[in-house]
């Protein structure tokens, strides 16, 4: 997500408030995390939205908690080795459609940590979710 939140805060800006200036115009040389950081914080306003960052995870953005059990976890595992699977905080997989990504990060070998999402309000536990033989690895 390096430029995605600018990118949509911009779009959704200029969309929902064409008559106010967009408040990030100063031509600041700020390094990619400090410029992001204020469309994260900007981008759940004009969404209405809690808004997490996602794809490289970098300990600033978490708010440095260096103890996280995620970065534990991936610093046990070799540079690169590792997949994140996501497909945001609006989109909801079929049982068809989770089971064929199962099978394919089974049949991948690699590590991976996978966002599994469900609507709002549904009540569906992780083993009825996913595969048996999934769950087992």
């Amino acid at each position: 997500m390096a430029t995605g939140a600018a990118a949509i805060s911009l779009g959704l800006h200029t969309v929902t408030k064409p008559d106010v200036e967009f408040p990030f115009t100063e031509q600041l040389r700020l390094n990619l995390k400090e410029l992001e950081a204020k469309y994260n914080d900007y981008l759940p306003i004009l969404t209405e939205k809690k808004t997490i960052p996602v794809g490289p995870l970098v300990h600033e953005i978490i708010d440095g908690d260096k103890d996280l059990e995620i970065f534990q976890w991936l610093d046990e595992k070799d540079e690169l080795s590792t997949v994140f699977v996501s497909f945001g905080s609006e989109t909801y997989l079929s049982k068809e459609e989770r089971e064929e990504i199962a099978h394919g990060l089974l049949l991948s070998g690699v590590s991976f940590k996978w966002t599994v999402r469900f609507p709002l309000g549904e009540r569906t536990e992780i083993n009825e979710a996913l595969p048996v033989e999934f769950l087992e690895r």
